[in-house]
Parts: C-alpha cells; sequence; structure tokens
C-alpha cells in the first residue's frame, strides 16, 4: 500500500494513505509519524478529517495512521463516521488507498469492501493457499465489491511454489490499549507454550512442503558442481591429503637403527647396541668414570638414607650408562633437581630446564613454567620421596634419558608419578630437553 501511494504521488496526484488496520498498524513506522490522532480518533468523533491528515516526506502524499487501538475496530469501521470520512477524503484527493488487515481472520476487510471504489487482493509467494485465496475472492465478490486486480507478493526465482501454513500475526490477543503497542509483556508459561507447540507445527509443515523443493535444489547443485574442473581438482586434493594421513597413521614405526646412533641399554647394562656400536665398547668406558668421578653430597630423600647420588652411582657401577657418553656432573644436577622440587623452590627448578629447546606434551617452557607453579603451589604441603631412579638411555654423546618414580604424599591421600626426561650436556652443564609426567598409581 505505501508503494502504491508513493508511485501514485510520483505520478503528479493527490494521494492519501489510510491506515485502516486498527488491529496492528504499520505506517506511523513506515514514514516516521507520531501514531495519535488517526482514524479511529476521527471514528469516535474526537477528530475532523483535516486534524488526522499528516504531511510526509512526499510532496501530495498525506497519511492517515491507525491513532489509538480500540476495543472494537470492527465495529467502529461499519459505523455512519467510516462512510462520512470515506465521502470527505475524496473531496481532498484523487487516490484514497486503504491499507486493511487479512481478510480472512478478521471481518474489517468485509465491512470496508462495498465502501470502495475497488480491491486490490495481496497475496504471499509459499505462504498464502491456494484455498485460502479462492475463498477471500469469494467473499468480496459476493459483497458486491469490484476487484481491480491482485498483487503476488514475495516471488522468488525458484521453479514452484509450495502452500505453507497460513496464519495472521496474533489477531487473536490483544491486552493493551495504547499507545505503546511495542511495550513489553509480562512472560506467561502458557503463552510460550504456545508458541512453541504452534512453531513446532509450522515446522513439520514447512518439512514436508519443502522436501521436494530441497532436494530438486540439491540435485542441482550436484549437477553443476560436477560440471567444474576446479570441483574436480578440490577432491582430488582432498582425496589425496586424506590418503597421506592414512599412510602415515599405519606406516610402521622407525627402528632404532633410524635414529641415527641412539643406543638403548637395559638398567644391568645389558642393553642392544641398534646402530652397530657394541655395548662392550661402552662397558669398557665405566671404570673410567667410576675412577674419575666423586659421589656428589646430598642430604637423604626417604627410604633408609639413599640419595639421588647414590642411586645414580649404583646405576654407574651396574653398568646402566654408557660412561663415555655423560659427566660425572648428572649425578648432582638430578639430585639438585630433586632437591628444589622437593623444597619448592620453583626459580631453582625451572632453571634445569633449557628455556630454548624445552618440550612437553603440553608445549614449551613457558606453559610448562605456568604448569609447574601450580604444582608448587597446589602442593605447598606435599611431602615428595624418591623411590627410584633409573638412567635408561644414552642417546649420543650430548643426550640421556633417565626415569624417575616419585611418591607424593598429602595428608592421607598419596600419589605416584613417572617422569621421564631428556637431558642435553651443553656449556652451562646438564639441561632437560624434554619431560614427560605421568601417574601410575
Amino acid at each position: 500500500a505505501a508503494n502504491l501511494a508513493i508511485t501514485f504521488v510520483l505520478d503528479g496526484k493527490k494521494t492519501i494513505l489510510v491506515d485502516a488496520d486498527l488491529r496492528r498498524s504499520q505506517m506511523h513506522n513506515l514514514f516516521s509519524l507520531p501514531k495519535e490522532s488517526g482514524i479511529t480518533d476521527y471514528l469516535l468523533g474526537t477528530k475532523t478529517a483535516d486534524q488526522i491528515m499528516k504531511k510526509c516526506g512526499f510532496e501530495n502524499l498525506f497519511i492517515i495512521t491507525s491513532g489509538e487501538r480500540p476495543h472494537n475496530p470492527s465495529e467502529l469501521v461499519g459505523t455512519y463516521r467510516f462512510d462520512l470520512l470515506v465521502k470527505e477524503l475524496k473531496e481532498r484527493a484523487e487516490i484514497i488507498i486503504f491499507d486493511t488487515p487479512a481478510l480472512l481472520p478478521v471481518s474489517d476487510a468485509i465491512i470496508m469492501a462495498p465502501k470502495m471504489d475497488g480491491c486490490v487482493m495481496v497475496f504471499r509467494t509459499s505462504w498464502t493457499p491456494l484455498k485460502a485465496a479462492k475463498q477471500a475472492k469469494f467473499q468480496i465478490s459476493r459483497m458486491g465489491c469490484r476487484i481491480l486486480g491482485g498483487i503476488f507478493n514475495g516471488v522468488t526465482l525458484s521453479r514452484s511454489y509450495y502452500p505453507y501454513y497460513y496464519g495472521y500475526y496474533g489477531y487473536y490477543s490483544y491486552t493493551k490499549y495504547s499507545y505503546e503497542e511495542e511495550a513489553k509483556k509480562r512472560f506467561s508459561m502458557r503463552e510460550f507454550g504456545l508458541h512453541a507447540e504452534n512453531a513446532f507445527k509450522r515446522g513439520v509443515r514447512s518439512l514436508r512442503y519443502s522436501f521436494p523443493k530441497y532436494f530438486a535444489e540439491g540435485g542441482n547443485l550436484v549437477r553443476q558442481l560436477i560440471r567444474k574442473k576446479t570441483f574436480w581438482v578440490l577432491l582430488f586434493i582432498l582425496c589425496g591429503l586424506t590418503g597421506l594421513e592414512f599412510w602415515f597413521r599405519i606406516r610402521p614405526v622407525p627402528q632404532a637403527a633410524d635414529e641415527g646412533g641412539i643406543v638403548y641399554l637395559g638398567i644391568a647394562g645389558g642393553g642392544e647396541a641398534k646402530t652397530g656400536v657394541r655395548a662392550g665398547a661402552y662397558q669398557s668406558s665405566v671404570k673410567k668414570v667410576q675412577e674419575n668421578s666423586t659421589s656428589a653430597s646430598v642430604q637423604p630423600i626417604g627410604g633408609a638414607g639413599n640419595t639421588v647420588a647414590d642411586t645414580v652411582s649404583a646405576a654407574l657401577a651396574a653398568g646402566a650408562l654408557p660412561a663415555a657418553q655423560q659427566q660425572p656432573a648428572i649425578g648432582e644436577s638430578l639430585s639438585r633437581w630433586f632437591d628444589a622440587r622437593k623444597a619448592g623452590k620453583i626459580e631453582g627448578y625451572l632453571s634445569f630446564y633449557d628455556t630454548a629447546g624445552f618440550k612437553f606434551p603440553g608445549g614449551g617452557f613457558s606453559e610448562w613454567r605456568e604448569q609447574a607453579r601450580t604444582v608448587f603451589t597446589n602442593n605447598k604441603k606435599a611431602v615428595l620421596i624418591l623411590e627410584k631412579m633409573e638412567p635408561e638411555t644414552a642417546r649420543s654423546p650430548l643426550y640421556i634419558e633417565t626415569t624417575t618414580r616419585l611418591l607424593m604424599i598429602s595428608g592421607s591421600d598419596s600419589a605416584r608419578m613417572m617422569n621421564t626426561m631428556i637431558w642435553k650436556n651443553g656449556p652451562n652443564g646438564w639441561k632437560i630437553m624434554g619431560e614427560k609426567e605421568k601417574r601410575i598409581e
């Protein structure tokens, strides 16, 4: 209605647009006009025709808003005052357009139709059922109104149209009669349930009617895609990447011979050299380390006086470590690492980790530092005991792998953790390059 009125104005005709939808008016919002002093006030006899006509941004276009929402809109449009309004407006303009509510849910449009020179019916695509359109046309014709034509609104480019659930935006619920129709309503569980039920029903009906349309559109999309070369190129790349990921998952784990000189030795020195280096060559070097090394002086750490240095020395004596690949300071480094952790000295504990190259399953040194601070804070009163330390594997002249088993006692609770660490021998002594900690009990 608004667009039609503007079209007549641009054609040079003086036009009046009347918002005769007294239940849910919209014209005042479209033209940014006050809703007060509208057609309702004229029908109630409180305003004249000139007083309710409002100017807008278009020359020769006058808007009559709906005014305050009445209790009985159907009765007002059927009074003599409405006939008088039509007569007065015809004297003031060439074109008068009345925007009415939907025809089938309420009777307002049926009452106003015989008083008009003609009627234009508006239907919405994929919304107004054909049966409802035929019923509306029949009612208008039965009232003796001249049908000028119809407007098919909301047309899309799809080939078919499917009927949807037909309804008219809540004509049967009116609780307030004021200018503030957008005012917030109190929450009602019953109203919420009704809305949810109606939404579910509409969704089911919409899905039932829309499925053939969506199925056909999906088929068209597939046919268009398979004609594109780009689609096949992207599909080939995707399949290739998927195949590579699958191959990396199922490929065999590389043996020790592929690890560049890493030799795995057992706790008692009975390990097997995987890279062609004989274990006996390391056994001959153990004696030199035992002769040249000195035991570090440390405090007892749980148990019957055993120390980290004693554990390292015992491992050396048993031949667990290839002495040619480590320095005597590894025992002292392990001792001071454990003492710092046991005493809760976070900075001293973190000084044993290589800040640039350290890695663990959760990230790098910065993530390890935050995790360590959290653990130290949460376990201030816990007692830490070293149960076992096993220098398991020597990795080249610069690297060694150690495994420690710690017992943490906090009140009545206790937990055992196993730490596997990779130490690197550098200018600043032994530094931890990698660590993995898991709870074993």
